[in-house]
């Protein structure tokens, strides 16, 4: 199984799936976190996903990208989360291996 970044690196291999456009990436200010272990109505973006190539790919079909932020409308199996007008569901196996950016928790 091999460990791909969203943001354009991968680990364990030479081929970039996702590439990173020219402008800077700040320092993250938030740790990536597993999606199943995000709370329903938080919202965030992808960082990684440690799956196969083709769960890799369908992700991607499906519209999740680094870019596009992302709410999580029901935590559990499956997971349902929201990007644009798409909800997306994926089981909660699926979910632990997905690694997002959660944007800052409403104070």
């Amino acid at each position: 199984m091999r460990q791909v970044s969203f943001s354009g690196n991968i680990h364990q291999s030479g081929r970039k799936l996702f590439r990173q456009g020219k402008k800077k990436m700040s320092p993250l200010a938030v740790s990536p976190v597993s999606l199943s272990s995000l709370g329903t109505g938080r919202t965030g973006r992808l960082h990684e996903a440690r799956l196969d190539d083709q769960s890799v790919n369908l992700l991607r079909a499906l519209g999740l990208a680094p870019t596009d932020a992302f709410r999580l409308c029901k935590a559990g199996d499956p997971c349902i989360l929201q990007v644009g007008g798409t909800r997306i569901g994926v089981s909660r196996a699926v979910a632990s291996e997905i690694y997002v950016i959660p944007d800052r928790a409403p104070v």
